[in-house]
């Protein structure tokens, strides 16, 4: 009995251990990968156009704010652009291996080491890579909160074991009965039943070893709960971020050579009635599909002359919805090899301005002649 009961006490310890630190290391990876999205969406346009000047102030004002221990950001080629370790870093010319490392992946990387956990990711816009970033956590936080843990978890499994030795000593046959009862208890809790509770009918040693197992199982009930919570953080925060990235109300478009969308974003408010017939768009869909013939014809004009010339394509285009006129801007940028990334904003409100405040200039105009020649 009293070998089953310590063994019992210390693979349930040793299993609580292990369960928290790998819950604490995925909740680290968690806010190193929300972290990562939300720098990935801010330094995008900047690492785009390469303004160093602004990229270096973000990761110096995150290491000042003491929200990293490191920071790297770097572009294409995987030179080193910005570095939270020095703010005096010049323009890098020759690639970081690390970065090149990260721009070869998808996905994001995870090291970890001896003091920081270190994360990092490419940066695209569209399919097209543009740059990365890497980011290093503090795990002092991590190894304080195992510590308390294992602190705590070894005084419990020393109360229960030695509360059950105790037991197993003083009594026998007279408590055969309660003892496989806890041994049924500790199954439960060893199999993730936090909620089961010993029932106390006593006032002797036994019922003090049924008190040290509610306390532990209470305590497991409370980390799991704090943990729950802390997730739950996790998870709005992330849809927070989800949702900062479906606020943008452009349209996006992927298209190939020939004119089929590969891929698109959906956008928001006025820029959804762009749609053909009001159908939604979907995927392998030709543009005269999509968009009147004449306005198709014109957006493959400039799908070509972009895949041509590998420049930024801006052209503006108006189109009768409802029997109202309304205009757009189309960006065409390369986003892939044969495809083109458009992007289209709803610009009827600004054109609208612009024809009212030409209308006003002209009368204006017209007015001063008329004085002029009274």
């Amino acid at each position: 009995m009293t070998g089953l009961v310590m063994v019992a006490v210390a693979s349930i310890t040793g299993i609580f251990l292990w369960r928290q630190q790998q819950t604490f290391q995925s909740e680290l990876e968690q806010q190193a990968n929300i972290l990562l999205n939300t720098l990935a969406v801010t330094i995008r346009d900047p690492l785009y156009i390469i303004d160093v000047d602004f990229l270096e102030e973000i990761v110096q004002q995150l290491g000042d704010d003491d929200v990293l221990v490191a920071g790297r950001i770097y572009d294409k080629d995987g030179r080193l652009v910005a570095d939270i370790e020095d703010s005096e870093l010049s323009y890098s010319t020759k690639p970081d291996p690390f970065g090149q490392m990260l721009l070869e992946n998808d996905q994001t990387v995870f090291q970890w080491k001896s003091d920081q956990l270190l994360a990092g990711k490419s940066v695209s816009v569209g399919r097209q890579k543009i740059g990365a970033l890497n980011v290093g956590l503090s795990i002092t936080p991590l190894n304080k909160k195992m510590a308390d843990m294992r602190d705590r978890g070894i005084l419990v499994a020393l109360a229960a074991a030695g509360a059950g030795t105790l037991i197993s000593l003083l009594f026998s046959r007279s408590i055969t009965e309660p003892l496989q009862q806890m041994k049924a208890a500790t199954q439960r809790i060893a199999d993730g039943d936090l909620d089961y509770e010993i029932e106390i009918k006593t006032k002797d040693e036994l019922a003090v070893l049924a008190n040290s197992f509610n306390r532990m199982t209470s305590q497991l009930r409370e980390v799991i709960e704090s943990l729950e919570a802390q997730t739950q953080d996790l998870q709005q925060s992330e849809r927070k971020n989800t949702a900062l990235l479906n606020a943008i109300p452009d349209l996006m478009f992927q298209f190939s050579s020939d004119g089929t969308c590969v891929d698109f974003k959906r956008g928001r408010g006025q820029t959804i009635i762009i749609l053909h017939n009001g159908d939604f768009v979907e995927k392998q869909t030709n543009i005269y599909d999509l968009l009147p013939e004449e306005i198709a014809r014109r957006f493959l004009y400039y799908v070509d002359r972009t895949l041509e010339t590998d420049e930024l394509q801006i052209f503006e285009y108006a189109w009768f919805i409802n029997r109202v006129r309304r205009y757009f801007e189309a960006r065409l940028v390369v986003s892939a090899h044969d495809q083109v990334l458009a992007i289209v904003r709803d610009i009827t409100e600004g054109k609208l301005a612009q024809v009212e405040l030409q209308t006003a200039k002209e009368a204006a105009e017209a007015a001063s002649q008329a004085k002029t020649a009274f």
